[in-house]
């Protein structure tokens, strides 16, 4: 096979067209370009033949190394990248996503594709979508986080990952996939053991139906409506004082994310002890949530609720109700009931299940990071620069550089930045 390379995508989104622009980064480093290339152009004619109801102009190779092709329906997009990753192993792939009225030109898609593509090598993103009039349409953010989280975690995989996973999304199971790929079962299922790829499949068997909701003007960022979450320990604190302490220490920490300092709530008779908050919105909630599951001693449940609340405002959220409290205490339940680490519900729980989805697989990129990867990219999110950094750490700034590019950390802080506004945009 060549040698690695990457590929950015770049696609621009209206009402019935999508334009795609693809960008091989790294081409140079491919060996035997010239044969590459008949490769590339053969795998454009499968890719045009696996699609052909659903695009409008074909896929081809432009302009140096980039390719572009039009599309008509965004159910397909996850699936289509899917599809680049299998045919193009060592390559990497960045997609950026958006739709242009059929009545308008190819012009005005073409125009707006080559912004995202530009946008994605500026920053280095995964993905790009340049569709300014939609950017208060939250499933325009959740169609993007879904992409950038699809792509993020599958440039991770190693190659017989890759493979594998494209047969556990085509609902293959491993006994199967054993047989077709001529290894053990026991190879498949230690291939998979560290990624989540019950979380991906869900992902990618959810995509179709969420990306048609786009034009759906209803589906806008909320306007009014709070953010409740209610925590659990879910073993015994050693006291009520460690519980407040701990909790004292959060309120301290982030006051530009709380809106009512976090509070211990009296627990049910033999159980442990709980705490609820009110959280403002527009800012780095997620970081908060990331903080309060990983980095504390005692494991918690988390219940997070959106809506009104019926009570005034309060500087500490004691004797505080309403619509957010009640289902963040229900998300709290289903926390507990399922074992995991959150829950999330709002007024739709169709799309709170997606977004819990979103969130789980965000949390998952962060912890896989190392903790020399985590350190570095906090200092970075305070807003220091790398020269900072090194003295901080004690290391050299080639070494802070080199920790921070292995994170891919402008992709982690995009994420972060698309969850906010997505989320928690209230």
């Amino acid at each position: 096979m060549y040698s690695k390379g990457e590929i950015r995508l770049g696609l621009s989104m209206n009402n019935k067209r999508w334009v795609v622009i693809g960008d091989i980064v790294n081409s140079k480093n491919i060996e035997n370009r010239k044969k590459f290339q008949l490769q590339f152009e053969k795998i454009m004619d499968e890719i045009n033949q696996d699609f052909q109801e659903n695009i409008m102009e074909n896929f081809q190779i432009t302009l140096g190394d980039e390719f572009t092709g039009v599309i008509n329906n965004p159910r397909i997009i996850m699936s289509l990248i899917l599809n680049f990753f299998l045919k193009l192993k060592n390559i990497k792939l960045r997609f950026g996503i958006g739709l242009y009225d059929k009545k308008k030109e190819y012009n005005t898609g073409y125009i707006k594709a080559k912004e995202a593509i530009s946008k994605a090598k500026k920053c280095d993103y995964p993905l790009y979508i340049n569709i300014n009039d939609l950017k208060e349409n939250r499933y325009y953010l959740l169609v993007s986080l879904s992409l950038i989280l699809f792509i993020y975690n599958y440039n991770q995989f190693s190659t017989r990952q890759k493979t594998i996973m494209y047969y556990l999304l085509k609902n293959k199971n491993q006994k199967n996939i054993a047989r077709k790929l001529h290894i053990s079962q026991a190879a498949v299922s230690q291939a998979v053991k560290n990624i989540n790829w019950r979380l991906l499949k869900s992902l990618y068997n959810k995509y179709p139906d969420l990306s048609e909701e786009i034009n759906n003007d209803k589906n806008k960022t909320f306007k009014d409506g709070y953010i409740a979450l209610i925590g659990e320990w879910n073993t015994k604190v050693t006291s009520k004082q460690k519980a407040n302490k701990i909790l004292s220490r959060i309120n301290r920490d982030y006051p530009e994310i709380i809106q009512a300092d976090f509070i211990t709530t009296v627990p049910t008779t033999g159980g442990n002890y709980e705490f609820q908050g009110l959280l403002k919105s527009k800012n780095n909630i997620f970081k908060l949530i990331y903080s309060l599951i990983n980095n504390i001693d005692d494991k918690l449940y988390l219940g997070i609720g959106i809506g009104a609340i019926s009570t005034e405002k309060k500087e500490v959220a004691v004797g505080m109700d309403g619509p957010a409290f009640h289902r963040a205490r229900k998300a709290l339940k289903k926390t507990k009931k399922a074992g995991k680490k959150l829950y999330y519900l709002e007024n739709n729980e169709q799309l709170s299940k997606y977004i819990l989805i979103i969130l789980l697989l965000a949390i998952d990129i962060i912890n896989n990071l190392t903790v020399k990867q985590l350190k570095a990219i906090q200092l970075k999110q305070k807003g220091l620069t790398q020269q900072e950094i090194a003295d901080q750490l004690n290391i050299s700034r080639t070494a802070v550089t080199s920790r921070l590019a292995r994170a891919d950390f402008k992709t982690i802080f995009h994420i972060e930045n698309l969850l906010n506004q997505m989320v928690f945009n209230i």
